[in-house]
């Protein structure tokens, strides 16, 4: 769902799925129209929309607020170049051949604690990886905040009106179980690590 706004350039909008089970699903980026592209740094972010509604750019449609719980926690990047494998010439995502896995990343690669996630925790990482040549990326959740974080589950308060389990939910509120949802804001390749003109290294 909005496969396009994972590689938008702006964390105020994200990809997602909704309705599955969230460790597992996966989305697949064709890098430079198709022709390989080298890169050895990757930038991810898992932040949500926080507003009832996010807009997604002039003219455009906007995207509901979403649960910090959703949020991406961790992945891994695999890569694939078109043409290779004989069993999947294209890199589809739904057939593992031709797929390498070049970045398993932390279990709490964006970390949450209780007794909720915050923004600053699902903003833009960078991670380094092995030298790679593709033509498409593809990342798999591991997991989102409420599957890879234990102390988000089990009923921790005395409401008995109310489960504060996250993989739960309150049937009939707007409070759905959240291990059946994920969102990541942005996925990018950088060909080497970037540096800045003028800058002055402090050698304190």
């Amino acid at each position: 769902m909005n496969a396009d706004l994972l590689t938008d350039d702006t964390e105020s909008t994200n990809w997602g799925e909704i309705g599955a089970p969230a460790d597992g699903q996966q989305v697949v980026v064709k890098l430079g129209g198709g022709v390989p592209v080298t890169f050895q740094q990757v930038n991810v972010s898992a932040l949500v929309t926080g507003f009832a509604t996010q807009p997604r750019g002039p003219g455009t449609p906007t995207q509901p607020a979403e649960s910090r719980f959703t949020a991406l926690r961790a992945f891994d990047l695999y890569a694939c170049t078109a043409g290779e494998s004989a069993d999947n010439p294209d890199c589809d995502g739904s057939n593992d051949a031709g797929w390498k896995r070049i970045l398993k990343s932390e279990d709490d690669a964006f970390p949450g604690v209780n007794p909720r996630p915050v923004a600053p925790d699902q903003l833009l990482r960078t991670w380094n990886v092995p030298k790679t040549t593709a033509t498409h990326v593809r990342l798999v959740v591991r997991s989102n905040q409420c599957t890879g974080q234990p102390s988000f589950q089990g009923d921790q308060d005395n409401d008995p009106l109310n489960n504060s389990d996250c993989r739960v939910g309150d049937p009939g509120t707007p409070y759905p179980p959240r291990n059946t949802e994920v969102h990541a804001a942005e996925l990018q390749v950088w060909s080497s690590n970037p540096s800045v003109d003028g800058a002055v290294v402090d050698q304190r």
